[in-house]
């Protein structure tokens, strides 16, 4: 790999990360990335590089379940067990009918 596609990874890494701060909100910006994911997916990219470049180095940086952790962990520790379950499977329904919405957009725009 040469030293121009380093640095174009670091720096849409950077910028991914630094653009997830700017929304301050884990929810927002796990569905926009879900969105981009099914929409990516629709396109069928043949580039390995910008493939990787967008699922790997951007979305993998803009979005993370992690964020999730510290609130459902308090769910728990205080004993709210069906917030918890509710909270956990509507942030995964949200993100796979998210990823559907962007594929299905992404194949009536191609």
């Amino acid at each position: 790999m040469n030293f121009l596609r380093i640095c174009l990874l670091i720096i849409v890494s950077y910028s991914s990360a630094l653009l997830r701060l700017y929304f301050n909100n884990i929810l927002l910006v796990s569905l926009i990335a879900s969105f981009i994911y099914g929409f990516c997916l629709s396109l069928k990219i043949k580039n390995s590089f910008l493939e990787n470049l967008i699922f790997i180095y951007f979305l993998s940086s803009f979005t993370t379940f992690s964020g999730f952790i510290p609130y459902l962990a308090e769910l728990v520790i205080e004993g709210n067990y069906l917030t918890f379950f509710v909270y956990l499977n509507l942030i995964i329904i949200l993100n796979i009918f998210f990823i559907y919405c962007g594929f299905i957009f992404g194949k009536n725009k191609t």
